[in-house]
């Protein structure tokens, strides 16, 4: 299976109903504590171009979007390097270390919109170490292949 057929799916909305995580949140606070929650070592397995500000930003984002919260990756480039955040019902959520931010730290960048995950090929979560000791990731394969989102 193509990692770019998964993120495309991961991506839309319309699977979220058939997460197979349980996600009970209302609010970006409640969605930043469970994660906090879930991810315990999330800081500190921050590691560039294995689970980065991309990965890190797509996996929040389909967490939001799995509690059927209105949920966006954005992704900017500054003269330095790139960037990936997630806003989430207006609020600008710092996918890298779990917090809500202020929208002006994202002043520096050239927003270049919402994150489509189409050639994208590094905002593969399910790949990354930490996430596979943190929880069954197979478990988001099989249920995509069950509804026939995999080929």
């Amino acid at each position: 299976m193509p990692t770019w057929l998964l993120l495309i799916l991961l991506a839309y909305s319309s699977l979220c109903s058939t997460c197979p995580v349980f996600i009970d949140c209302k609010t970006p606070e409640q969605g930043l504590e469970d994660l906090n929650r879930r991810f315990p070592a999330w800081r500190e397995n921050y590691e560039v171009e294995e689970f980065d500000c991309s990965e890190m930003s797509a996996l929040v984002n389909q967490y939001f979007k799995c509690a059927g919260m209105k949920s966006k990756m954005e992704i900017g480039n500054s003269k330095e390097f790139g960037h990936a955040w997630v806003v989430v019902d207006s609020k600008y959520i710092e996918a890298t270390r779990l917090y809500i931010s202020d929208p002006t730290n994202y002043n520096q960048y050239i927003n270049m919109g919402e994150a489509s995950y189409v050639g994208i090929p590094e905002v593969d979560w399910w790949n990354s170490k930490y996430i596979h000791d943190q929880m069954d990731v197979t478990i988001w394969v099989s249920k995509l292949k069950s509804i026939g989102g995999i080929l």
